[in-house]
Formats: C-alpha cells, structure tokens, sequence
C-alpha cells in the first residue's frame, strides 16, 4: 500500500490557488498576493503556493493566464480613456484667462460666432456669384438684340 502524503495538495487546492491566481492577474494585482491570499485559505505558505503554481498548475492555465492578462489590459485601457475623458472636461469648465482678461471659454464663443459669420458670408458669396452669372448672360442676350436691332435700322434706311 502506498502512503498518502498529509501534506499533498487536493484538487480542490490546485483549483483555488488556479482561480485567485488568475483572478489577480485579470485585476492587476501579483501572483504573490494571490499566493499569500490562497495561502491563508488553504494552510499553506507562500513560498508553498507559489512553487505549486509555477512547478505544475502554471502550465494547464496557459490560455486562461493571457485572457486574463488581455482582460487586464481592456480595463487599465477602458480607464485610461474615461480619465483622459474627465481631464479633458475638467479643462473645459475651467475658465482660463489671457492677458486681456478673456478666458479660454469666451475665446472660443467669440471664434464660433465668427465661423457661422465666415460660413454666411460663403453663402452670399456664392448667390452672389450665381446672380452675377445670371445678369452676364442677360446683358449678352440684350446686346445681340440690340445688333440684330442696329442692323434692321440699317437696312430700313437703305431702302
């Protein structure tokens, strides 16, 4: 009969150490704190914990270890985005002052008036242009009437 070791480690136990180990991972904690952590939980020592993981469990938890570290990675994105979000809205109700005494705030209402003024004055522009246009092709047609009408004269004279 083969002895069973008092110490040997249980299913049970790999499968704590595997799911704190991996949970810290995805949150961006160490494996150290999980070994500590899994170490309170189970009687073990961290040193204990650690030597299990990286000797034997590390291996069978290759695909769930870089999903966590790419879940890892989503977040400290994900926050990076939403702080970048919030400094970018703190500035904008900050009221920021130029030499002048104008801020930032009004500096940007008074060149958001002028943009609608620059797109106005396109408009007109570009009516203007078209009643140009218009008129030009008007006074041609005028003057060959008034040729066609010079020469009728002309001839109503010679007979």
């Amino acid at each position: 009969m083969s002895a069973i070791r008092q110490d040997a480690w249980t299913e049970h136990d790999d499968q704590i150490l595997a799911e704190v180990t991996i949970r810290q991972i995805k949150e961006g904690g160490t494996q150290l704190s999980a070994f500590a952590e899994v170490g309170q939980q189970i009687g073990r020592t961290q040193a204990a914990c650690g030597f299990r993981w990286n000797s034997f469990l590390r291996k069978q938890y290759d695909q769930d270890i870089r999903q966590a570290k790419m879940q890892r990675q989503r977040a400290q994105l994900e926050k990076r985005k939403l702080t970048i979000s919030k400094d970018h809205s703190s500035l904008e109700r900050k009221a920021y002052k130029s030499p002048d005494g104008t801020t930032f705030l009004q500096l940007a209402e008074q060149m958001q008036q002028w943009l609608n003024k620059l797109r106005e004055l396109d408009l007109q522009l570009a009516s203007s242009t078209a009643e140009v246009e218009r008129l030009r092709k008007e006074n041609e047609d005028y003057r060959v009437l008034l040729q066609l009408l010079d020469k009728a004269r002309a001839m109503s004279v010679q007979l």
